[in-house]
């Protein structure tokens, strides 16, 4: 069996940043960088005391900075993939028609849309930059070789140097940035390497979904986990296993019979008659007004009838 050759070199060599530890990007020359994403506000849009108050505010914080602050705005085309799943989840768990027609129309908006135009984010990024100098290192005195001989800094060194420098600063801006109406975070590690991976690979952004685990990216040679046109893997091809016939035995299967429970008849009820009511004398009986009303209309119909009857004896007569 061939041995394994050693590692010569990797893209890894050939790039500035050295490790991302502790929410902080470390470089090869010992210089540690904090980044801060912040959002946008749109300053066309505020009436004039609300821009006379965001001046103040920014102008404030220009004034309070005793340490250089680098700014950086990245504009790349958007990616709504992530969205578009969401609105067919949202259209699947549905269960009135209307509203998953309305979903479905406005996700077939969205896609339409990005498809025509060009759809484009931008972010805004707030760089804090650290130096081993500030600590009164003189002259290239950093290396995080193991074989390097002399005195040299340590990357835990720098890194504890780092934080104290840092960490105030990081303060002070989140919280002029809040004066503002601007809301503000630092980076942690999955979201630096998400965004130094789309810097240097602007092309393949949305294609890849980047991992949160920063232990994968530490090896000597990272491999492409990008599949070109060419090298699209066909998935394997599932033959199905034969299917052998057994002759079936003439033998008559018996289904177990269950036990039927017997429900023990309903008790004969026990009728008794029903007495009847005693007689009331009807003298003693106060007849309701509604009966008597009715008796009245029957008397005067009986007299109406009486008088049409002798009236048409009388003209038979005549």
């Amino acid at each position: 069996m061939a041995k394994n050759l050693p590692v010569k070199a990797s893209t890894q060599d050939h790039l500035d940043i050295e490790d991302i530890i502790d929410n902080l990007v470390l470089q090869k020359d010992g210089t540690v960088a904090l980044i801060l994403e912040t959002t946008a506000l749109n300053f066309g849009l505020l009436s004039e005391p609300e821009q006379d108050a965001v001046i103040y505010s920014y102008a404030a914080l220009l004034n309070s900075l005793t340490f250089p602050v680098q700014i950086l705005i990245r504009s790349k085309k958007s990616d709504i993939s992530d969205y578009l799943e969401k609105l067919n989840e949202a259209e699947r768990a549905q269960t009135n028609r209307d509203l998953q027609s309305q979903i479905k129309n406005y996700r077939e908006f969205i896609a339409a849309t990005v498809q025509k135009n060009e759809v484009l984010e931008k972010k805004f990024y707030l760089i804090i930059p650290f130096s081993i100098l500030q600590v009164g290192a003189k002259g290239t005195m950093v290396s995080f070789s193991k074989k390097q001989k002399g005195a040299f800094f340590s990357k835990k060194y720098i890194l504890e140097q780092a934080k104290n420098e840092l960490v105030p600063k990081r303060d002070h801006l989140l919280k002029q940035l809040s004066r503002i109406g601007l809301k503000s975070h630092q980076l942690e590690n999955h979201e630096l390497i998400e965004l130094l991976y789309d810097i240097y690979n602007p092309q393949e952004v949305g294609l890849q979904k980047i991992t949160q685990e920063a232990g994968s990216y530490t090896a000597p040679i990272v491999g492409p986990s990008i599949v070109g046109q060419d090298e699209v893997q066909k998935p394997p091809v599932v033959t199905q296993p034969e299917v052998i016939e057994q002759p079936i035995a003439d033998e008559t299967i018996t289904q177990p019979t269950l036990p039927v429970q017997t429900v023990p008849p309903a008790p004969e009820l026990q009728t008794q008659p029903i007495a009847e009511p005693a007689s009331i004398p009807q003298e003693s009986v106060a007849q309701p007004a509604q009966n008597q009303n009715q008796k009245i209309v029957l008397d005067e119909l009986q007299a109406a009838v009486a008088k049409a009857n002798s009236l048409l004896a009388k003209q038979g007569k005549n």
